[in-house]
């Protein structure tokens, strides 16, 4: 028995089927490369935007370099987005600054949402960072009189996550300090900020600006220290604090005996003295020190008294006497107490050489 051929109604559907078929795959072939092409060109432009963004925020336009990113945002929510918006918004919260007018507070709200969504998604170090930073920014917020906020509670937060988390350690320093908690109870927070081996520029500056912030005795003994000791480590003390280490210390006590004592017993001497040679002696610009040579040498001479050297000491306080003699025709900034101080010290070395 043989088999039937299609007829012709057959053979027309089926073409038409077949035709229908190869359309649905070109149909679905466009829009999987339409779907591709606007992935890609999306990926491009939030890379584009990403790019000009860090540009900006290289550049410390963070208000500008948040809009950008918050356009990338818009286009595409991916991890790199939220990453680069996290590390801005922190960067920002510790260099802060606001025209006349504004607010830190206008700052904090706008940028903390990313933080607090940062919090969320992460663990261990980044997480800690991320905690740090919103108790930065209650601190910023505090000082705009929202006392009822906590900013240390954050700090303690983020130790837990990470028990040697710098941003942490330096943020909850300089909270002590403001609040004129123990000093030593702030330094050791400095200390574990300066062990943990990350961002050693950002916490020697806010070590500094806390102690510069509230200098008395007690602070201005430690700044001594902790130059002493970024002298021991090779660590660059910014020329603003040479000159305010100067002008807060060795000029502010040049009346007066009894601080000099009290500084001169702050650290050990010979580390004192290698501190003020590194940022006071030779081949520094005489500006750090107010182009005071006569006081800067009779701090060296009687550093270098103290420190044994006593053949050098003598030659300097001489050479304090000399320069003095020479600006005696000129208004004195010097104390009589000084000059008398070097005179008692040519006399009682003369004898010792």
């Amino acid at each position: 028995m043989g088999f039937a051929t299609d007829g012709p109604v057959v053979r027309i559907f089926k073409g038409v089927g077949y035709a229908t078929a190869f359309l649905t795959m070109i149909f679905g072939i466009t829009r999987i490369w339409d779907a591709a092409s606007d992935h890609f060109a999306k990926k491009k432009q939030v890379a584009q935007l990403l790019a000009a963004g860090e540009v900006q925020r290289a550049g410390s336009d963070y208000r500008a370099a948040w809009e950008t990113f918050e356009k990338a945002a818009a286009i595409k929510s991916a991890p790199e987005v939220a990453h680069a918006q996290e590390d801005l918004a922190m960067e920002w919260f510790r260099k802060i600054r606001v025209p006349e007018g504004q607010t830190f507070s206008a700052i904090v709200n706008k940028v903390s949402p990313v933080l607090i969504n940062g919090v969320l998604k992460s663990e261990g170090t980044r997480k800690a960072d991320l905690l740090a930073h919103l108790g930065w920014g209650d601190y910023l917020r505090y000082r705009e009189n929202q006392r009822e906020l906590h900013p240390d509670s954050y700090f303690d937060d983020a130790l837990k996550a990470d028990p040697s988390n710098v941003f942490a350690h330096a943020f909850k320093g300089f909270w002590i300090i403001w609040n004129r908690g123990p000093l030593p109870e702030a330094s050791a927070q400095f200390r574990l900020a300066v062990d943990s081996k990350r961002e050693r520029e950002m916490v020697r500056d806010l070590q500094f600006a806390a102690l510069f912030n509230f200098s008395g005795l007690d602070e201005s003994e430690e700044i001594l220290r902790v130059c002493a000791e970024m002298v021991r480590n090779s660590e660059t003390i910014p020329r603003v604090f040479q000159d305010r280490v100067f002008t807060y210390i060795y000029w502010s006590s040049r009346q007066d005996v009894e601080v000099r004592e009290r500084y001169l017993k702050a650290l050990d001497i010979q580390d004192h003295l290698k501190m003020f040679q590194k940022l006071y002696g030779p081949g520094v610009d005489s500006a750090v020190y107010r182009d005071n040579e006569i006081l800067r040498d009779f701090w060296l001479a009687t550093l270098l008294e103290r420190a044994g050297k006593t053949s050098e000491a003598l030659t300097t306080y001489r050479q304090v006497k000399t320069q003095n003699s020479e600006k005696s025709n000129k208004p004195s900034i010097y104390c009589d107490e000084c000059i008398q101080v070097t005179e008692a010290a040519i006399r009682r070395l003369s004898v010792q050489h």
